[in-house]
């Protein structure tokens, strides 16, 4: 078995390349290092920065996050270096996360304004969704899902078939047989009309950075162009965690529709708030895609426990579609 432990070491020529564009840097330290990405915080004479270079499967993210900087420089983290040919990606530092910053019970004021500032961010993103393509950015198009899926359904490997913590060859045909529901599903979102834009589905408290009050939101590898409510099934998971907010809670109610407004420009809210179940489904498939694209470049050398999320967001997503 190849050993996949990322290396904490610099790539070559990394530390002059951080020379031009910070001063007087200190010795890095490596603080994340995953399959996925590999993230070092460097001391500065002007602060703190953090370098980012991510994994097999999220080639995209240096350039996605240095183009999102440029369109809406006040929601993400500022970009101070970017060498997208070898995924090098420097960033100012953002702040401290929300989860660290605000205590649970003030986080119920804090999440109407953040995701209504989320939701103007995806707004603004709708003309630039084939600029994000060409970049790299997934194509996760609700009407392209199920076929996405079926092929995933053959990687007998990242499906863990018939192991410990695997997706048993039974729920794998459940699940193929289901795919049509899932065409459908996405045939009635895209009928309703709701434009497609960027998703970040990792969507959660500890990707959402507060600096000098004003909320910057980070971490764009996991995530593509689909329905933009698909950022809402992590979210709801983690505030249901968290803060015990439970479907249908008046809480939960208030923060949600605090992230429809926005898209109420597009169509009335009872019909946007009919959107969320089917987005959440779609939710469902586009995990396991990406856990699937961030994972399968590396096979059996990742952890079980890393690897049996491929086969447990396609478990959860056999649910949804019964």
């Amino acid at each position: 078995m190849t050993d996949l432990t990322p290396t904490v070491d610099l790539p070559p020529g990394c530390l002059a390349w951080l020379a031009t564009h910070l001063d007087r840097p200190e010795s890095p330290a490596c603080v994340h290092a995953r399959p996925w990405s590999t993230v070092w915080r460097l001391a500065h004479a002007g602060g703190t920065a953090w370098l980012k270079i991510p994994g097999p499967g999220y080639e995209h993210e240096p350039a996605l996050t240095a183009a999102l900087a440029r369109w809406r420089p006040a929601d993400v983290a500022q970009v101070r270096g970017l060498d997208a040919r070898r995924g090098w990606l420097l960033l100012d530092d953002a702040g401290n996360t929300l989860r660290a910053q605000t205590p649970d019970i003030a986080a119920l004021d804090a999440w109407p304004a953040i995701l209504a500032r989320y939701a103007e961010l995806q707004i603004a993103l709708l003309p630039h969704v084939a600029e994000m393509a060409a970049l790299g950015v997934p194509d996760r198009h609700a009407t392209g899902l199920a076929a996405q899926i079926d092929a995933v359904l053959d990687d007998e490997a990242a499906l863990m078939l018939d192991q410990p913590d695997g997706l048993t060859a039974a729920l794998r045909d459940s699940l193929r047989a289901r795919l049509p529901r899932l065409r459908a599903l996405a045939a009635r979102l895209a009928d309703a009309g709701l434009p497609e834009t960027l998703a970040n589905e990792d969507f959660h408290d500890a990707n959402i950075f507060i600096r000098d009050g004003h909320p910057r939101f980070l971490d764009w590898g996991e995530g593509g162009v689909t329905h933009p409510f698909v950022s809402l099934l992590v979210l709801q998971r983690s505030l249901a965690y968290r803060l015990g907010l439970t479907a249908g809670s008046p809480a939960l109610t208030r923060i949600i529709d605090a992230y429809l407004q926005p898209w109420t420009r597009f169509a009335p809210l009872p019909v946007l708030r009919d959107q969320l179940a089917p987005a959440g489904v779609l939710g469902r498939a586009c995990r396991a895609l990406t856990w699937h694209r961030a994972l399968a470049p590396h096979g059996d050398a990742v952890p079980a426990d890393d690897r049996s999320a491929v086969p447990g967001w396609l478990e959860l997503l056999n649910e949804a579609l019964e």
